[in-house]
């Protein structure tokens, strides 16, 4: 089972109070998450978990280290992959650096094929599916690695 939780934001603090109607009961907004992600998962990847019955929270980065390290390596990964297809810029190339020297060794030869360049900033598919960046560490490394690591 699956448990996710958001990053707050302006618009997620909303909807963390948010409620809604339905059939005659007051329900939180957030009770939504549960039947769409089930209906997204089935149609665009029937593998992957299932999403515990509780399981989307939100929450913020000083309460939830998960959180920072979410945002950290999702930061430096669409870095990493901007610069890869070719957009270029100093703090592309720093984050693309600090990228290579934490998970060079263990991210192999990702296949950017399937995502192209749009805009100023961003990436996206070039047809429906997933583009996956694989970090495959070994497991001492994991055992090694704990929260007051990723806070420094």
């Amino acid at each position: 089972m699956l448990h996710l939780m958001l990053d707050e934001d302006n618009i997620l603090r909303e909807l963390a109070n948010a409620t809604i109607q339905a059939a005659g009961k007051t329900v939180p907004a957030l009770c939504l998450a549960r039947p769409l992600w089930r209906a997204s998962r089935d149609q665009n990847f029937p593998r992957s978990p299932r999403l515990a019955r509780r399981g989307v929270t939100i929450g913020t980065d000083e309460s939830a280290p998960l959180v920072q390290v979410a945002d950290l390596l999702g930061n430096f990964s669409a870095a990493y992959t901007a610069s890869a297809l070719g957009r270029a810029s100093k703090t592309l190339a720093e984050k693309r650096s600090i990228f290579d020297e934490v998970f060079g060794d263990t991210i192999g030869t990702p296949d950017f094929s399937s995502v192209q360049l749009v805009g100023d900033g961003d990436f996206a598919l070039k047809d429906s599916g997933a583009f996956t960046l694989i970090i495959a560490l070994p497991r001492p490394a994991l055992a090694r690695v704990s929260v007051e690591d990723v806070r420094t």
